[in-house]
């Protein structure tokens, strides 16, 4: 039966109709800005802090991602699932008219000039100092740029917001010196500068979501190959998602950190000394292989060898949810990772856990999952159907600042 909206203007919608519309309202009224908009902002971003150019400006804009399945790839070469965003980032690039080279961004004042021995782990933006890092290795030295840098991507999008910027700098430089390089090699040159500007490994799968050429909802990626492939779900029967924001941690990284990088390479040396002799990476240990595999591992690398195997074999449970268009068998293997990630992985924190906790309980209600997003504990992504996931995100609001007394900052892709 159809839902019929009151004919009387002054009538209010029954209580089924309003969070309904209310739901509607709050999610038409996120700013989603075109590629070609982003870029016009940068574009006048130039203009505006460094001034009109002889030369001509070209811009590039790229598509960020977040990791549904993804940051087990920042330890070994696996698969990895991630959900392309219509938000991204943009840059506008032109020669230097100063002989130096300059760099503004939207979400900074001021600007940086750098140099080639510039220490660019003092910048503070990290929009900005992606930006640097690309551009180290990409341009002569003997010919100064000047870059603006836009984007809307939040910053706990993390790797998804830093790989755009990335993507969309290497692009930019591109177009302007006219240059043709390797797609294999943009990849290799783009990773070695985001892991240079956090100081962190980095998973080649968000610089090959963020390289995709328009907005597809879900990425699957080898990286071990470098082969993508794209799955295109229409809007209408897309799942929504939040991400949920915190305070970061005082002494946690974002995403990867170098010591589990290095229990990782320990556990793996520890499986080849263990019976496992041709075993290159976690990726080419079948599941079926696990018991065996932890019972080679010291008993301290358990947790890794059983979260790195069973995060990867998680990937093709996700994709096979997101052809049958499956959600709450995809909401259950997030539900299932940010368990895995606090109990193997140890890197969740309490205001992660709560609001996991909080979403699982609203199973009835239309909430699908959550997880923590990615290995930064101050972020969480959570699903569910349209009509349920905004006014769940007032409740949980409220039960988030009187636990932790502090606001919740939420972003709807």
């Amino acid at each position: 039966m159809p839902i019929r909206f009151p004919t009387d203007s002054t009538a209010t919608p029954s209580s089924f109709v309003q969070p309904f519309l209310h739901a509607l309202n709050r999610m038409r009224a996120q700013e989603r800005l075109r590629p070609d908009q982003l870029t016009d902002r940068a574009h006048a971003l130039l203009y505006e802090r460094l001034g009109p150019a002889r030369e001509p400006a070209e811009a590039a804009f790229a598509h960020g991602a977040i990791g549904l399945m993804a940051d087990h790839t920042h330890y070994f070469d696996g698969f990895a699932l991630l959900l392309s965003l219509p938000h991204g980032a943009a840059v506008a690039l032109r020669a230097s008219s100063s002989g130096e080279t300059r760099i503004v961004s939207d979400q900074v004042p001021g600007m940086v000039t750098i140099t080639a021995a510039s220490d660019l782990s003092r910048l503070a933006d990290p929009c900005v100092r992606v930006a640097a890092e690309c551009l180290r290795r990409v341009m002569d030295d003997n010919l100064p740029v000047e870059a603006a840098v836009v984007t809307n991507l939040p910053p706990v999008i993390g790797p998804g917001r830093d790989a755009a910027v990335a993507v969309a700098t290497t692009r930019a430089v591109l177009a302007l010196r006219a240059l043709a390089i390797s797609a294999d090699d943009l990849v290799t040159s783009e990773v070695d500068a985001l892991e240079a500007a956090t100081g962190a490994a980095f998973s080649n799968a968000y610089v090959q979501a963020a390289s995709i050429i328009g907005d597809h909802a879900f990425v699957l990626v080898d990286t071990a190959t470098l082969e993508r492939i794209t799955m295109d779900v229409p809007p209408a029967e897309r799942p929504a998602w939040a991400v949920l924001g915190t305070s970061p941690v005082r002494g946690l990284r974002a995403y990867s950190d170098h010591t589990r990088k290095a229990r990782a390479e320990e556990a793996l040396a520890a499986l080849l000394n263990g019976g496992f002799d041709e075993l290159t990476s976690f990726r080419d240990l079948q599941h079926k292989d696990l018991e065996r595999a932890l019972t080679a591992a010291p008993r301290r690398l358990r947790p890794v060898v059983q979260y790195l195997v069973t995060e990867n074999a998680r990937v093709q449970r996700m994709v096979t949810a997101v052809r049958k268009q499956d959600w709450q068998m995809l909401g259950a293997l997030l539900l299932m990772s940010h368990s895995a990630r606090r109990s193997e992985w140890r890197a969740t924190v309490d205001r992660t856990d709560f609001l996991v906790a909080e979403a699982e309980q609203m199973g009835l209600e239309g909430i699908y999952g959550a997880c923590q997003l990615g290995e930064q504990p101050h972020g969480v992504l959570l699903m569910g159907l349209p009509i349920s996931v905004v006014p769940f995100l007032d409740r949980l609001r409220e039960g988030f600042a009187a636990r932790f007394r502090e606001e919740l900052d939420v972003f709807l892709p």
